[in-house]
């Protein structure tokens, strides 16, 4: 999710009571809720740099471990530089602040795991990306659901009103059903649309994601993958949920088997795309003294080129290579021919590498 949804989080489990545990409390909520995000700087390293760190090593099991203790220990000397153990002001108790630090991180991969973008949350044990599909990565709903329990706990509390903090319980119950009933309306989708694929193609979808969309609950974009390439609609959800496509044809896989192709995916970039990407596919151009390879990720991009979700690599066009013995005076050109990646085949060529 995005990072005013982790902190309004934050702020909604601090109004709940937790915050008022100890001193800097509500700091540790917060500021917990959106620590694992610190892998978002690697954007200033530009490429796909981003690609291969979000959402990874500071996401994982063994970093919702540490960084509580990581937390902790920093506002405890935060503390205590600013003379925060006086008399005068509330005590800093380090078992509430290390409670209030691992509730808050906690509560950021749980988030994560609801949208179609997806958290390696067994780093760096295993890079497998996990996703819920249940929310669109910035959910106003959300925002409201969490604000509207700030709002009135805060209310609350400055009226010296009883149970300040059921208000903000109210809200993350109720968030945490809205959540329940969106992945409800995900599974329909899938369901709808894969019955449809086999009934109007006669195609057995091998993977199929159903997104959800901003602002609109009932409406789920689909990608599926079949033999041909992946089919591509939107299904309305309501008494009678229908699949529309929004192409007659599939967006063909492309030709991963080509050595060009080989050869745009050894590289870093090409690797980190596709380690990220959930459904991938390829097209190629060829330009002056080269062919660009774009891949593009279904989920995100429809074309080469997109702000996001798409890779262009040039690859040099390889010039023909003279052995010093020419057989039968002919040139022996050298090249990509027959170029294997190592690591094993490609996506959508049937190896372990697929797309989806």
């Amino acid at each position: 999710m995005d990072n005013l949804c982790h902190t309004l989080a934050g702020v909604a489990l601090a109004r709940t009571g937790l915050g008022r545990r100890t001193a800097l409390g509500t700091a540790a909520l917060v500021i917990g809720a959106n620590l694992p995000d610190l892998d978002a700087l690697t954007v200033f390293l530009g490429g796909t740099t981003h690609l291969a760190f979000r959402r990874g090593w500071t996401h994982g099991v063994l970093a919702v471990g540490l960084w509580p203790f990581v937390l902790t220990a920093l506002l405890l000397a935060w503390a205590r530089w600013r003379r925060l153990h006086r008399a005068d002001r509330p005590p800093v108790e380090p078992g509430a602040l290390l409670l209030a630090s691992a509730v808050g991180v906690l509560s950021h991969p749980l988030l994560d795991l609801l949208n179609t973008y997806g958290v390696r949350i067994l780093m760096p044990f295993s890079g497998q990306w996990y996703y819920g599909d249940a929310l669109f990565i910035v959910d106003v709903w959300a925002w409201l659901l969490l604000g509207a329990g700030i709002f009135a706990s805060g209310y609350r509390l400055r009226r010296a009103r009883p149970h300040p903090g059921r208000p903000a319980v109210a809200a993350l119950s109720l968030l945490v059903l809205y959540a329940a009933l969106m992945r409800l309306g995900t599974r329909v989708a899938e369901h709808v649309a894969g019955e449809t694929l086999i009934e109007r193609y006669g195609e057995v979808p091998v993977s199929l994601l159903a997104s959800p969309v901003p602002l609109d609950p009932t409406r789920r974009l689909i990608v599926a993958q079949v033999p041909e390439g992946y089919r591509t609609g939107e299904v309305r959800l309501g008494r009678r949920p229908a699949w529309r496509a929004t192409r007659d044809d599939p967006v063909p896989l492309g030709p991963w088997g080509s050595g060009v192709v080989h050869r745009a995916m050894d590289t870093r970039e090409g690797r980190q795309f596709l380690e990220w990407a959930r459904f991938p596919y390829v097209e190629t151009e060829r330009v002056s003294g080269a062919t660009l390879v774009h891949f593009i990720d279904a989920r995100y991009a429809d074309r080469p080129g997109a702000s996001f979700g798409a890779l262009t690599v040039s690859v040099p066009s390889q010039p023909p290579v003279f052995t010093a013995r020419p057989r039968s005076g002919a040139a022996v050109r050298g090249g990509a021919r027959g170029h294997r990646p190592p690591g094993g085949d490609p996506p959508g060529s049937g190896g372990s590498r697929r797309p989806g």
